[in-house]
């Protein structure tokens, strides 16, 4: 998992071709050891603009990810549009 590491700081300042390839990797095992890092890759496509490639790694993690993982929990809170009552607030 130290390459899929080393593959976030090389591409950094672009993630979509990464987030493309992550994608595209689906015999990826999700695991505790590679969810963060896809998380990350997700948080940074969604940072740089790229929310459709954000979205299905979200997607990715929530599907195929261990329940008991953080990240799994995340995944399914972003991909949930509806709003929240903190949101509601912030709106009024």
């Amino acid at each position: 998992y130290s390459l899929m590491e080393f593959e976030v700081g090389l591409y950094r300042d672009d993630i979509r071709p990464l987030a493309d390839r992550y994608l595209q990797r689906d015999y990826i095992v999700l695991n505790e050891s590679s969810v963060p890092t896809i998380w990350t890759v997700a948080e940074q496509s969604r940072a740089q603009g790229y929310n459709a490639a954000a979205e299905s790694l979200w997607k990715m993690i929530a599907d195929r990810g261990d329940k008991k993982l953080p990240e799994v929990r995340y995944a399914r809170t972003r991909l949930d549009q509806r709003r929240t009552e903190l949101e509601d607030l912030w709106q009024r």
